[in-house]
C-alpha cells in the first residue's frame, strides 16, 4: 500500500475525526466518540495556534491516519490510524515523525488498561514513568516517555559501520541502532527486544486484533455481523446455536483470552533454541543445518489442514439440524483458506482464477522455504535430508490430531488452528531476527526474499489464527469443549518442543532440557494417552529410509508428552 505523509489541511478534518471516531470506538465501544468531536476540533485549533505539528498520512482511498505533537513541549497528543491501514507499518511510520521532530525526547499519556497501544509503544521503546487518570473518563492512565536517556543500554544493538545494504534491505542504521523496515517486520525494533519482549508484543498484538474482530462482530453494520445474525435468526427456539459464546455479550472475548492465554504462556514459545538464534548465538553453519532439518517440518504439516477439512462435512453429528450444513460449510471455508494460503493459490473471485500454467507453478511455501536455502548458500543437493525422529514424531503428532478418528472433529480444529498458528508469529520473529543478526555479522547478502516464508508467516498467520478461533466457537458448547481444545494444544506444544530440543542439540551439539525435565504446570500435562498410543503405532508405518536412526526410533518407549 502506498502512503504519503504531509503536512494537515483544514480540508482533512472530516476524514481524520471519522478516523479518530472509528478507532476510539474499537477501544472502548461503550463510550460515544462522536459526541466528543467538539473537543476533538478544540484540541486541533489550540493546537496549531501554538505551533504544534499534524502530520497526515494518505493512501489511495484518502486520509488512512494522523498524529499530532508539539515539538516544543516534546508531548504526542493523538495518533489514530484507519483500520484498513493496521499491521501496514503506517503507526510506525507517523510515530517516527514525531520522533524526527522530538529528538531530545517525547512523551504521552495512555490509558493503562489500552493493551493495543501499550504494545505498540513498548514496541516503539516507550517507557512508563508515572501513573495518573484520564480527566474525560476517570480510567487509570500511564504516562510514557521516549528519548536517548531512557534507553536501555542492554538492548541497544550498534550497527556495523561496514554492514551491507541491500536495494530492500533487512535493516538499517539510524542514530547508531539497528532498525527493521515494516516490509519485513511489524515491530521496527525487533532488534532492541529481548526474547521475553518479543513474546509479550506478538501476545499483545493478537489480544488486540482478535478483540478488534469482535467489536466488528458486534456492530450491526459489519458483514460479520449480518453474516451470523442471519444464521440465528433460522435457528429455531432451542437450537443450541442460540447459546454459544458468539451470540452471548462478552463470551467470545473471554473464551478467546482463555484460550489465547493458555496457549500463549506455555513454555515452547521461549524453547532455548529460539531464544539462542534469537540473540544472534548461532554460526552461518549451524543455521544452515537447522534450515535443512525444519524443512521437514514445512513440507509435511501443512497437509494436516486438509486432513483436518476432512473432518468436516454434512454428515457429521452436529446439534443445530438443518444449520448442520451451514456451520460446517463455514468451518471448511476458514481452513480452505490456510491451505490456499500454504500452497499460493488463494483467489477470492472467478475472474482471478490463475490459469493452468501459473496454477502449477504456484509460489507455495516450499518454494519460498527454498529461496532462504539460496540465501544460506545451501546447493539444492543438499536441501532434502531423512527426518530427525523428533521432527517425525511432531510430523505424526499433528498429523494423527488432525485425521485419526481417535481424535474428535473439535481436536482436529483445535490442533490446526489454535496449536498451530498463534505462536507461529512470535517464534518466527525470534528465527527472523536471529538470520538478521547473523547476516549482519557474517556480511552474508540476506534479503527479504530470502526471508520470506517467515516474513509472511509473520504477517498472515495472525489473520489465520483469528479466523480459526471464530470457527471453532462455533463447535464449542461447554467445559469439556473448552478442555478438548486445551488438551489438543497441550498436545501439540508439547510435540514442537520435542522437536525443538532435539534440534537444539543437532545443531548446537549440546544437551538441552525435555519439557518431562522441566517443572511443567499441571495444566500442560495430558490427561489421557490417546496420542502415545497412536503415535507408537504411526511410528512403525514410516519406512526406515525417511527417518534418521528409524530402527531405534520405533523401538523406544519415549514420547514427547508429559501425563498428569
Amino acid at each position: 500500500m502506498s502512503v504519503a505523509l504531509r503536512p494537515y489541511a483544514e480540508k482533512d478534518w472530516p476524514a481524520a475525526l471519522a478516523i479518530w471516531v472509528e478507532t476510539w470506538s474499537l477501544s472502548r465501544p461503550e463510550i460515544d466518540f462522536a459526541d466528543r468531536a467538539s473537543w476533538l476540533a478544540a484540541l486541533f485549533e489550540k493546537s496549531l495556534e501554538e505551533n504544534a505539528r499534524i502530520v497526515v498520512a494518505e493512501d489511495s482511498q484518502g486520509v488512512s491516519g494522523f498524529v499530532l505533537f508539539d515539538p516544543a513541549r516534546g508531548w504526542l497528543e493523538q495518533i489514530a490510524v484507519a483500520p484498513r491501514a493496521l499491521g501496514s507499518g503506517l503507526a510506525q511510520a507517523l510515530i517516527a515523525e514525531a520522533k524526527q521532530a522530538c529528538r531530545a525526547g517525547l512523551g504521552l499519556e495512555v490509558n493503562a488498561d489500552n493493551f493495543r497501544a501499550l504494545g505498540f509503544y513498548r514496541a516503539e521503546g516507550f517507557l512508563p514513568v508515572a501513573k495518573g487518570r484520564n480527566p474525560l473518563s476517570g480510567l487509570p492512565t500511564l504516562t510514557l516517555a521516549w528519548g536517548p536517556l531512557i534507553e536501555s543500554d542492554a538492548n541497544r544493538i550498534e550497527a556495523p559501520r561496514d554492514m551491507t545494504l541491500h536495494a530492500n534491505p533487512l535493516a538499517h542504521s539510524e542514530n547508531g541502532r539497528i532498525l527493521v523496515p515494516p516490509t519485513v517486520h511489524p515491530l521496527e525494533n525487533l532488534l532492541r527486544l529481548d526474547a521475553r519482549g518479543l513474546l509479550d508484543a506478538m501476545r499483545d498484538s493478537q489480544r488486540r486484533d482478535f478483540l478488534a474482530m469482535v467489536a466488528d462482530i458486534e456492530a450491526p453494520e459489519s458483514e460479520l455481523h449480518r453474516l451470523f445474525a442471519a444464521l440465528r435468526e433460522r435457528a429455531p427456539a432451542g437450537n443450541p446455536l442460540h447459546d454459544i459464546a458468539l451470540f452471548r455479550p462478552g463470551a467470545l472475548a473471554g473464551l478467546f483470552l482463555d484460550l489465547h492465554d493458555h496457549v500463549m504462556s506455555h513454555p515452547v514459545w521461549l524453547h532455548p533454541f529460539f531464544v539462542r538464534v534469537f540473540e544472534g548465538r548461532a554460526t552461518l553453519d549451524q543455521l544452515r543445518i537447522f534450515a535443512v532439518h525444519y524443512f521437514n517440518q514445512i513440507k509435511n504439516t501443512r497437509q494436516c489442514v486438509a486432513a483436518a477439512i476432512g473432518r468436516f462435512h454434512g454428515l457429521m453429528g452436529l446439534p443445530y439440524g438443518p444449520l448442520n450444513e451451514r456451520i460446517s460449510e463455514i468451518t471448511q471455508i476458514s481452513l480452505a483458506q490456510l491451505v490456499a494460503d500454504e500452497y499460493g493459490v488463494g483467489s477470492h473471485a472467478v475472474a482471478d482464477y490463475p490459469p493452468l500454467g501459473h496454477l502449477l507453478l504456484a509460489q507455495t511455501h516450499i518454494a519460498m522455504y527454498r529461496q532462504f536455502f539460496e540465501g544460506l548458500g545451501i546447493a539444492p543437493s543438499d536441501q532434502d535430508a531423512a527426518l530427525l525422529p523428533a521432527v517425525a514424531d511432531n510430523v505424526l503428532t499433528q498429523r494423527l490430531l488432525a485425521g485419526d478418528t481417535a481424535f474428535s472433529p473439535l481436536e482436529a480444529l483445535a490442533s490446526v488452528g489454535l496449536g498451530m498458528e498463534w505462536g507461529v508469529p512470535e517464534f518466527f520473529s525470534l528465527l527472523l531476527g536471529g538470520f538478521i543478526r547473523v547476516a549482519l555479522r557474517e556480511k552474508l547478502d540476506l534479503t527479504p526474499h530470502h526471508l520470506e516464508v517467515f516474513i509472511a508467516h509473520v504477517r498472515y498467520d495472525v489473520l489465520h489464527a483469528i479466523s480459526v478461533m471464530l470457527v471453532t466457537s462455533l463447535h464449542m458448547r461447554g467445559d469439556d469443549d473448552i478442555l478438548a481444545v486445551k488438551g489438543a494444544c497441550n498436545t501439540l506444544m508439547a510435540s514442537r518442543y520435542w522437536m525443538m530440543t532435539e534440534l537444539y542439540q543437532r545443531v548446537f551439539g549440546e544437551p538441552c532440557p525435555a519439557l518431562a525435565d522441566m517443572n511443567l504446570e499441571p495444566r500442560y500435562r495430558l490427561r489421557d494417552r490417546r496420542i502415545e498410543t497412536a503415535l507408537r503405532d504411526a511410528r512403525r508405518e514410516i519406512p526406515s529410509e525417511a527417518v534418521i536412526g528409524a530402527e531405534a526410533w520405533r523401538a523406544s518407549e519415549k514420547t514427547p508428552f508429559v501425563f498428569v
